[in-house]
């Protein structure tokens, strides 16, 4: 239901509120994979009790499959910004903007699923950064959410307004 034509079938069925209220479920899809994914590293965690080095190894692995899975994405990226070359962006700009999208994005062209994994590569270096506390990790993340619903408030999504009524 997350990458399909929701829109059409629930035009076809439901109307307008389907929509939203499908939108809205769909949109806990990615805060979804997160908590599962940081559930099973503090699983991980607590049973080695090896907080640093799960941590260091965990980003590593993560940075391991972005490389390769940029690397296996490469050539399509590349047949894009030779395109988006011959409709007048010069190299420098083409090349800025990769990088930029590699470092901050984690998306290139047609490579749009790699950008999970540099959050995985941030939120883990988060982690290690953070002290092992409870509570500091728990404002942690209410600061981080905070931040998101400011993000997402201003962008053109506004799923998360309409159920805070912002």
């Amino acid at each position: 239901v997350i990458h399909t034509c929701r829109k059409k079938l629930t035009d076809m069925y439901f109307g307008n509120y389907a929509i939203d209220l499908l939108n809205y479920v769909v949109s806990l899809a990615v805060p979804f994979f997160f908590c599962v994914s940081g559930y099973f590293l503090y699983k991980k965690i607590t049973q080695s009790g090896e907080r640093e080095k799960i941590l260091k190894q965990t980003r590593r692995k993560y940075f391991r499959l972005y490389l390769i899975f940029s690397a296996v994405y490469l050539p399509i990226s590349a047949y894009a910004w030779l395109g988006e070359y011959y409709r007048g962006d010069g190299i420098l700009k083409i090349g800025i903007r990769a990088l930029k999208n590699y470092i901050l994005v984690g998306e290139q062209p047609y490579s749009w699923p790699l950008w999970y994994l540099l959050a995985m590569i941030y939120g883990v270096s988060v982690l290690l950064k953070s002290k092992d506390d409870n509570k500091v990790m728990i404002a942690e993340s209410v600061i981080f959410f905070i931040v998101a619903i400011i993000l997402n408030h201003f962008s053109s999504i506004k799923m998360i307004g309409w159920v805070l009524g912002l």
